[in-house]
């Protein structure tokens, strides 16, 4: 485990010790990369790609079989738990279905259900709601995320030139948006964000999605996009006219 994790980890234990806590359940992707390394995204609200799991003794990634091996490779130092019936019963079979203690979770990143689940597995653990914990560490910044923000704006800078000299009229706002997509795939690790490209009318509207209109003479194009380094991401937002 790199030594700026390691550290990170030893603040969160620090942290549960002064609230009294035995664990914490880590289920926020971006929270979940910052401490163990481990990049996977989740699919949707229901499909995660896992949790961490931190108590005084140990440190632990909680998976299914997809994500196993990229766990393993990305989080050096963790131990790696692949679960076959969901994150509530991994746990279980971890900590003992009759463990005692509170363990930390972050509710705006656990529905109803999966906590539901938690507690049905776990019937002696008290839930404690833990918010903002990992994100007040991640608002100060070491040298090697500047420098990930740093190239995350310098790609989305190039890819934004190069679509700058490229746009022409009659090309739709799906066609300007695919074209920066693609510069993304090359020159970063993709989009921070579906890129927005809003034309004419469209370009009224906050978070327009790309559509079929073609770009005119004299048009207003709103351009809405950032990319992403090494799970930190830029955000910028441009206005030329055709």
């Amino acid at each position: 485990m790199e030594q700026g994790k390691r550290k990170r980890l030893k603040r969160i234990r620090l942290a549960l010790a002064r609230r009294g806590l035995d664990g914490l359940l880590i289920t926020c992707p971006e929270n979940r990369q910052y401490l163990s390394g481990f990049s996977a995204g989740d699919c949707s609200i229901s499909e995660s790609a896992g949790a961490l799991f931190i108590h005084r003794r140990g440190a632990l990634i909680l998976t299914d079989g997809r994500y196993e091996l990229q766990a393993t490779e990305e989080a050096r130092g963790w131990q790696v738990i692949r679960y076959t019936k969901g994150l509530a019963q991994g746990l279980a079979g971890v900590t003992g279905d009759d463990f005692k203690g509170s363990i930390g979770f972050e509710p705006s990143f656990v529905s109803v259900g999966q906590l539901s689940r938690l507690k049905k597995a776990l019937p002696h653990v008290e839930w404690t709601p833990l918010e903002g914990m990992v994100e007040k560490m991640r608002a100060i910044k070491e040298e090697a995320e500047l420098k990930a923000i740093s190239l995350a704006i310098e790609a989305a800078q190039r890819v934004f030139n190069k679509v700058m000299g490229e746009i022409r009229e009659g090309m739709s706002e799906k066609e300007v948006a695919a074209m920066i997509i693609n510069g993304l795939n090359i020159e970063a690790e993709g989009p921070s964000f579906p890129p927005i490209v809003a034309s004419g009318p469209n370009a009224a509207l906050p978070h327009a999605v790309p559509g079929s209109r073609r770009l005119v003479h004299g048009d207003p194009v709103i351009i809405d996009m950032g990319a992403r380094i090494g799970g930190y991401c830029s955000d910028m937002t441009r206005t030329l006219f055709i």
